[in-house]
């Protein structure tokens, strides 16, 4: 088990055998979550992955794509019909 260091100033230190297998880094952002009483660390880029394929869910249904292919060859449809019309943005 790894403990950490909390210092007057609110600011924790994590041992650096736990920011090693975590692969952090200096000035990277944590989150810390609850989850049946207990709090995890959590990268808050998967947090922000997780919510929008939360939002994303059904589209997929919509569309009737049933793979990854499909979804690829959607993408390349519309970037072709966006080049048409001159809106790249």
């Amino acid at each position: 088990m790894e403990s950490a260091t909390i210092h007057d100033n609110g600011k924790i230190t994590l041992p650096l055998e736990m920011r090693q297998k975590l692969n952090l880094k200096d000035g990277d952002k944590i989150d810390f979550v609850e989850q049946d009483g207990e709090y995890k660390i959590v990268d808050p880029i998967d947090i922000a992955i997780k919510e929008i394929q939360d939002s994303l869910a059904g589209i997929a249904e919509e569309y009737g794509w049933k793979t990854e292919e499909d979804v690829i060859e959607f993408c390349r449809q519309f970037r072709k019909e966006r080049s048409k019309t001159g809106n790249n943005a």
